[in-house]
């Protein structure tokens, strides 16, 4: 007698799906855990291990990548929120900020918000 999945597959992949596209929103992969796991209905733990399945399935290739790709997703993250702050400071000074306005000063200041594969610099290969 087998046991009956209380998760159907479709519901566990738009799961694993979500937190994938909700990662960067949130301070760590396991915040965006919780977040999806609570919005479909289960507990985070649970979640997290159809993640690691998935992730297990993938194949080395993939995790050989994961730390480069975990260095990226951060860098993006401060990047952005180098440029709120950015607009926010101009905000309270009575400048409304477009984003070729915050891209004009930060390349005028001599501010590169460029990835390290683009400044020249190799710290993430």
């Amino acid at each position: 007698m087998s046991r009956q999945a209380k998760y159907p597959p479709e519901l566990r992949e738009r799961a694993i799906r979500m937190v994938y596209e909700q990662r960067e929103h949130h301070e760590s992969q396991w915040a965006a855990i919780e977040s999806v796991a609570q919005k479909i209905g289960c507990t985070a733990q649970t979640l997290r291990n159809w993640i690691a399945k998935t992730e297990g399935k993938a194949g080395a290739d993939e995790s050989a990548s994961a730390p480069r790709v975990k260095a990226l997703e951060r860098e993006v993250r401060e990047l952005k929120r180098a440029n709120e702050i950015l607009k926010l400071a101009l905000h309270r000074q009575g400048l409304t900020v477009a984003r070729c306005t915050v891209e004009r000063l930060m390349r005028d200041l001599g501010l590169n918000g460029l990835g390290a594969w683009e400044t020249g610099t190799d710290d993430l290969a």
